[in-house]
């Protein structure tokens, strides 16, 4: 039995943010670390993770740096998932990057760090509606116009080649499964998220009430996160239960121009799609 053409969409979103998009920040984050700390340059190894560690500002260590902790400390950046690199290039004040402007204020060009804060709202909002384990045709072209622009002016051409590949690609039964591989060590650090969760609940006993406030508030974000993260799992994971062949996808431009409903200009057919889309002003 083959997928159907909103799981493939589903699952081709869900490889660029699980596994291509990480790729290019830990590029990035190597890069703009070693420019920072030219006299401790990343080794990929529990030296370095213990620096960044100790270098995070304590400003910066509330209860998203906990969970983060034990992987930063390995100093092994090919197992940090999206959120994490998110976290240490965004939220660490280690200022590897320039501040993100407040969303209204940001106009073209976008600074990189708001480039990849788009990667951050695609990645919660995506999955935060995704428990249907589908994704429309419409929404799959609106989040690949997105995908593409931030592609090609965070990370360079490579990336944006690189997705093109994939969106004009078909599932395979190989690719089904690395993502499966993918997803197990996800979960695993899940597991991890829900546990730190608990037991920073359960602390903010005997604090007094300013303080119970501010975590709180801090702890309904995590919470958010960890509920995003299920979601993640489950809808993937009901995915590859299924047989990893795709259809090929739709291939009359027509049809394309007629879903986008003027939000995209579509030239050819969407197995060689391209898209041409001003980003929207509230990203």
């Amino acid at each position: 039995m083959s997928l159907s053409r909103e799981r493939e969409y589903f699952i081709k979103i869900t490889k660029i943010v699980l596994e291509i998009f990480p790729k290019y920040l830990r590029k990035l984050f190597i890069e703009k670390w070693d420019r920072k700390y030219p006299n401790n340059k990343w080794q990929s190894d529990s030296a370095s993770g213990n620096f960044v560690f100790t270098e995070i500002p304590n400003a910066a260590k509330n209860g998203k740096h906990e969970l983060y902790a034990n992987n930063m400390k390995s100093g092994k950046e090919n197992e940090w998932d999206t959120t994490t690199l998110v976290y240490v290039l965004l939220h660490s004040q280690l200022n590897l990057l320039p501040t993100c402007r407040p969303d209204g204020q940001r106009i073209a060009p976008l600074l990189i760090s708001e480039e990849i804060d788009i990667i951050r709202k695609i990645r919660n909002e995506f999955f935060a509606h995704a428990s249907n384990m589908k994704c429309s045709f419409r929404t799959f072209l609106d989040i690949i116009s997105q995908v593409y622009s931030v592609a090609e002016n965070a990370f360079g051409i490579s990336a944006k080649h690189e997705i093109e590949d994939l969106v004009k690609s078909q599932i395979s039964n190989q690719v089904a499964d690395l993502l499966k591989q993918h997803l197990h060590i996800e979960k695993n650090r899940n597991d991890e998220f829900e546990k730190v969760l608990k037991e920073r609940k359960y602390d903010l006993k005997g604090i007094d009430s300013k303080k119970v406030k501010r975590s709180s508030k801090d702890e309904h974000i995590d919470t958010e996160e960890a509920t995003s993260k299920k979601l993640e799992l489950t809808s993937v994971e009901g995915i590859l239960q299924t047989s990893a062949a795709s259809r090929p996808m739709e291939s009359n431009s027509a049809t394309v121009i007629q879903a986008l409903s003027g939000s995209a200009v579509v030239a050819g057919d969407v197995g060689t799609l391209t898209i041409v889309q001003n980003r929207k002003s509230s990203l």
